[in-house]
């Protein structure tokens, strides 16, 4: 896609940039803010580097393409980890930059912004993105800092450190390269825990040159002045000072390495651990093409949970006499709207959702109501799946909780995770709880399915490690759903690699156990696998165990029980999910 460069000067907005166009989009201009005229260099934003943003000037001239700037009116507002737009806050100079780009090169799709760490800046650039109709690319989010450090150096970018605030370092480290710095910045993360790309705010930087350039920059450090406030461990360059200068050469084809696919540990798992596992030829399901369906009704229910949760189970309206899937949906969210309101609670409330479809066929117009009702930041976790064997055409089954919550909403390309395909969290945390959504086997980075069996379900599960990993926590029980019985084999010996090994993954530990396995019509995107999970992020949260294992089955119906309790923990059972013998489980998601 064509896309616009947001810019600050700095080595990871640039170094973004690079991993965009070597992910196959195209650069047609760039977009910086900067401090009104009057104001000092250096700003108290939450979200912009501004030191050294008079150089900024020369850059649609170092790139050859259209730079679009704009001042920082605004300030820190709305200072919560998620956004919604404020008026007056700093996030809306963006949104009013960025809508000046798309009317004048309407051709925009994407949005180059190089977080790495700061959720704060990447959820106010997501919800900015999401009102233009525009794409974040991240593609340095969640990256380890050692390696990224690294790479920009080896990458040719030359980026000069223009400010410190932080330990050990100081003025006389401005001017220097990252490359020269390199062996200080590891020092003082060793001794003293410094980010070694300063994600902490421990030292910004000016790129000057870079294998992007068409012209570089010249530092002058002799005629910058430098603000030194020693008693604040804090340095800059202050009016600093820049020629703009012809290339030796003319710019050079370039390539940058990109992270693989696969991190060390499901490498491993992909070419040690299962390198010669039978996978079925396709994904499709091959347990219900010579069955009748068995069609169950389960009766809607309420009620609220020792934790004071609210569960609203199996919420259906099916119309025999004249279907219509999106009649249907709507009228099972109807339902979902009286139970809400009798219990004083609204969407905001909700914190996870399990969908069961007849057709996966119907999901686009499923898609498009479900969105109507979650156009909030935050919405719940989800998990779909696809099973002929409900009653109607769409069934629903939801947790609600009072309780303040955390989560992680996603919406940028990547490569650490797939962004959302709905309006979903990949993860929501509440009362000591994280309701993780499915995972399939997408590429991060292309949001494409992995057309290789083993890979995509090597891959879907990765991702829900990763998830987990970004928000600290535990796995405690893991759900993996597949369309074909054939892949129950591959999935036991992938589990037992990276979860009962002797070097097990560590979010995984406590899950090692507690594994249920579950066959299905069919899956979003038709994958073949979606792994799902329920975690914590302390020991302080209950363990579970999965018990009530079927007779002849490799499948098991779940009841969990808790290390507080001796009593069974609340289950929300998604209707009809069968094995090839038409053995009937119910499982979902499980409220403590």
């Amino acid at each position: 896609m064509k896309f616009v460069g947001l810019v600050s000067g700095g080595k990871d907005s640039l170094f973004n940039i690079l991993h965009c166009v070597e992910n196959g989009h195209e650069l047609v201009c760039l977009a910086n803010l900067h401090p009104p005229e009057g104001v000092a260099d250096e700003m108290d934003s939450f979200m912009y580097q501004t030191v050294g943003y008079h150089a900024l000037s020369m850059y649609g001239e170092c790139l050859g393409v259209p730079l679009y700037r704009g001042a920082i009116e605004g300030s820190s507002k709305a200072i919560g980890l998620e956004y919604e737009a404020t008026e007056k806050d700093e996030t809306e100079d963006l949104f009013r930059l960025l809508k000046t780009v798309k009317e004048c090169q309407p051709e925009v799709e994407g949005v180059s912004v190089g977080a790495i760490l700061s959720n704060y800046q990447r959820t106010r650039v997501e919800d900015v993105c999401n009102r233009l109709g525009l794409t974040s690319l991240a593609f340095l989010w969640q990256r380890r800092q050692d390696e990224l450090l690294d790479e920009i150096v080896d990458s040719g970018v030359d980026a000069r450190i223009i400010k410190t605030a932080a330990v050990g370092l100081g003025k006389q480290h401005l001017g220097r390269s990252l490359g020269e710095a390199r062996a200080d910045l590891i020092k003082y993360h060793e001794m003293y825990g410094i980010h070694l790309c300063g994600e902490g705010g421990e030292y910004e930087t000016l790129v000057v040159d870079a294998p992007i350039f068409r012209k570089r920059l010249h530092l002058d450090m002799q005629n910058s002045h430098i603000k030194d406030l020693s008693s604040e461990f804090v340095s800059y360059l202050e009016r600093i000072k820049v020629d703009l200068h012809e290339k030796d050469t003319s710019p050079q084809s370039w390539h940058i390495p990109v992270p693989p696919l696969l991190n060390e540990r499901f490498r491993e798992t992909h070419d040690e651990d299962c390198p010669d596992i039978d996978y079925p030829s396709t994904g499709t399901t091959e347990t219900s093409k010579d069955e009748k369906a068995v069609y169950i009704e389960c009766q809607s229910s309420t009620y609220r949970t020792e934790n004071d949760a609210i569960v609203f189970n199996n919420l259906q309206s099916p119309d025999n006499n004249n279907p219509d899937i999106e009649k249907e949906t709507q009228r099972v969210f109807n339902l979902l709207d009286e139970e809400l309101q009798k219990h004083n609670l609204d969407y905001a409330s909700l914190t996870s959702i399990t969908l069961l479809l007849k057709d996966m066929g119907d999901f686009d117009t499923v898609n498009r109501i479900y969105k109507t009702r979650f156009s909030r930041s935050l919405p719940p976790a989800r998990l779909c799946i696809a099973t002929r064997r409900i009653v109607g055409m769409v069934q629903l089954s939801a947790v609600a909780s009072e309780a303040a919550r955390t989560g992680l909403h996603v919406q940028g390309c990547s490569y650490w995770a797939p962004s959302n395909i709905g309006p979903y969290s990949q993860a929501i945390f509440t009362n000591d709880v994280y309701y993780f959504s499915g995972q399939i086997g997408l590429i991060p980075a292309t949001l494409q399915l992995h057309t290789s069996l083993k890979t995509q379900s090597i891959l879907a599960l990765q991702n829900l490690v990763n998830v987990a990993v970004a928000q600290s926590a535990d796995i405690n029980a893991v759900f993996c759903f597949i369309t074909d019985r054939n892949l129950y084999k591959p999935i036991q010996q992938i589990w037992k690699s990276v979860a009962q090994a002797l070097d097990p993954v560590e979010t995984l530990v406590k899950a090692r156990n507690n594994l249920v396995v579950a066959v299905v019509d069919n899956l979003p995107k038709n994958a073949a696998v979606e792994w799902a999970a329920l975690g914590s992020t302390s020991t302080s949260c209950a363990e579970f165990f999965v018990t009530s294992t079927l007779p002849k089955s490799h499948l098991q119906s779940i009841v969990f029980t808790t290390t507080r309790t001796s009593t069974p923990g609340h289950v929300i059972p998604v209707n009809a999910v069968y094995d090839a013998n038409s053995s009937q489980i119910s499982l979902a998601a499980v409220v403590m």
